[in-house]
Protein backbone atom coordinates (compact mmCIF):
# COMPACT_ATOMS: atom_id res chain seq x y z
CA UNK A 1 0.00 0.00 0.00
CA UNK A 2 1.74 3.13 -1.20
CA UNK A 3 -0.30 5.80 0.85
CA UNK A 4 -1.27 4.12 4.08
CA UNK A 5 -4.40 6.05 4.34
CA UNK A 6 -7.73 4.81 3.55
CA UNK A 7 -9.01 7.84 3.14
CA UNK A 8 -6.77 8.98 0.92
CA UNK A 9 -6.35 5.62 -1.36
CA UNK A 10 -9.76 5.82 -1.91
CA UNK A 11 -9.60 9.31 -3.86
CA UNK A 12 -6.78 8.43 -5.35
CA UNK A 13 -8.27 5.10 -6.82
CA UNK A 14 -11.25 7.97 -8.17
CA UNK A 15 -8.95 9.98 -9.58
CA UNK A 16 -7.57 6.54 -11.45
CA UNK A 17 -11.14 5.73 -13.02
CA UNK A 18 -11.49 9.14 -14.35
CA UNK A 19 -7.90 9.62 -15.97
CA UNK A 20 -9.05 5.88 -17.09
CA UNK A 21 -11.94 6.73 -18.30
CA UNK A 22 -10.56 10.01 -19.79
CA UNK A 23 -7.52 8.58 -21.55
CA UNK A 24 -8.73 5.30 -22.50
CA UNK A 25 -8.05 6.67 -26.29
CA UNK A 26 -4.66 6.40 -25.50
CA UNK A 27 -4.15 3.16 -24.24
CA UNK A 28 -2.09 0.82 -27.18
CA UNK A 29 -2.39 -2.92 -26.76
CA UNK A 30 0.54 -3.45 -28.32
CA UNK A 31 2.39 -1.83 -26.39
CA UNK A 32 1.10 -4.27 -23.19
CA UNK A 33 -2.12 -5.24 -21.87
CA UNK A 34 -4.62 -3.15 -19.97
CA UNK A 35 -3.88 -4.63 -16.68
CA UNK A 36 -0.53 -3.31 -16.74
CA UNK A 37 -1.87 0.28 -18.33
CA UNK A 38 -4.37 0.58 -15.61
CA UNK A 39 -1.13 -0.26 -12.81
CA UNK A 40 1.09 2.48 -14.50
CA UNK A 41 -1.93 4.84 -13.77
CA UNK A 42 -2.25 4.34 -10.31
CA UNK A 43 0.82 4.01 -9.42
CA UNK A 44 1.90 7.39 -11.30
CA UNK A 45 -1.71 9.07 -9.94
CA UNK A 46 -0.56 7.51 -6.06
CA UNK A 47 3.05 9.02 -6.48
CA UNK A 48 2.01 12.27 -7.63
CA UNK A 49 -0.13 12.30 -3.95
CA UNK A 50 2.90 11.40 -2.33
CA UNK A 51 4.88 14.68 -3.85
CA UNK A 52 2.75 17.13 -3.63
CA UNK A 53 3.14 19.84 -1.43
CA UNK A 54 -0.74 19.33 -0.01
CA UNK A 55 0.74 15.78 1.25
CA UNK A 56 3.60 16.21 2.72
CA UNK A 57 2.46 19.40 4.69
CA UNK A 58 -0.85 17.43 5.92
CA UNK A 59 2.12 15.12 7.56
CA UNK A 60 3.73 17.67 9.39
CA UNK A 61 1.78 17.68 12.33
CA UNK A 62 1.03 13.87 12.48
CA UNK A 63 2.47 12.55 15.62
CA UNK A 64 4.98 9.90 15.93
CA UNK A 65 2.79 7.53 16.77
CA UNK A 66 0.53 7.85 13.76
CA UNK A 67 3.49 8.30 10.97
CA UNK A 68 5.55 5.64 12.40
CA UNK A 69 3.20 2.98 13.80
CA UNK A 70 4.10 0.36 10.84
CA UNK A 71 7.62 0.64 11.87
CA UNK A 72 7.62 1.18 15.61
CA UNK A 73 4.51 -1.17 16.67
CA UNK A 74 3.21 0.15 19.66
CA UNK A 75 4.87 3.51 19.42
CA UNK A 76 2.82 4.85 22.36
CA UNK A 77 5.93 3.40 25.29
CA UNK A 78 8.53 4.60 22.68
CA UNK A 79 7.11 8.03 22.31
CA UNK A 80 6.48 7.97 25.85
CA UNK A 81 10.39 7.43 26.68
CA UNK A 82 11.86 9.63 24.22
CA UNK A 83 9.71 12.57 25.81
CA UNK A 84 10.40 11.83 29.18
CA UNK A 85 14.42 11.84 27.56
CA UNK A 86 13.96 15.09 25.62
CA UNK A 87 12.31 16.60 28.51
CA UNK A 88 16.17 16.61 30.25
CA UNK A 89 17.93 18.61 27.47
CA UNK A 90 18.08 22.33 27.51
CA UNK A 91 15.31 24.74 26.28
CA UNK A 92 17.06 24.92 22.43
CA UNK A 93 17.66 21.13 22.24
CA UNK A 94 14.61 20.62 23.25
CA UNK A 95 12.78 22.87 21.04
CA UNK A 96 14.33 21.30 17.46
CA UNK A 97 14.37 18.20 18.77
CA UNK A 98 10.42 18.17 20.31
CA UNK A 99 9.81 20.15 16.17
CA UNK A 100 11.81 17.57 14.06
CA UNK A 101 11.16 14.54 15.43
CA UNK A 102 8.21 14.83 17.05
CA UNK A 103 6.10 16.88 14.46
CA UNK A 104 7.69 15.51 11.70
CA UNK A 105 9.45 19.33 10.66
CA UNK A 106 12.56 19.25 7.85
CA UNK A 107 15.77 20.94 9.66
CA UNK A 108 14.88 23.87 6.67
CA UNK A 109 11.26 24.16 7.49
CA UNK A 110 12.46 24.82 11.55
CA UNK A 111 15.22 27.10 10.75
CA UNK A 112 12.07 29.67 8.70
CA UNK A 113 10.21 28.47 11.90
CA UNK A 114 11.92 30.05 14.81
CA UNK A 115 14.06 32.54 12.55
CA UNK A 116 17.33 31.04 12.89
CA UNK A 117 20.14 29.89 10.61
CA UNK A 118 20.12 26.24 9.13
CA UNK A 119 23.40 25.37 10.57
CA UNK A 120 22.04 26.65 13.81
CA UNK A 121 19.28 24.19 14.00
CA UNK A 122 22.01 21.41 12.87
CA UNK A 123 23.78 22.13 15.11
CA UNK A 124 21.58 22.25 18.07
CA UNK A 125 20.46 18.78 16.68
CA UNK A 126 23.82 17.44 17.11
CA UNK A 127 24.56 18.89 20.85
CA UNK A 128 20.86 17.50 21.29
CA UNK A 129 21.32 14.32 20.50
CA UNK A 130 25.16 14.13 22.13
CA UNK A 131 23.14 15.05 25.26
CA UNK A 132 20.28 12.33 24.58
CA UNK A 133 22.95 9.60 24.20
CA UNK A 134 24.64 9.97 27.53
CA UNK A 135 21.13 10.24 29.35
CA UNK A 136 20.74 6.51 27.72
Amino acid sequence: MILRNEALAADALQEVFMKIWQHINKYDPDKGNLLWWTKKIAWNTSLDIIRSKHFSNSRLNEPLSDVHKHLLGDTNQVEFGLRKLTARLKKEHKEVVGLVYFEGYRQEELAGKLGIPLGTVKSRLRAAMKALRKLI
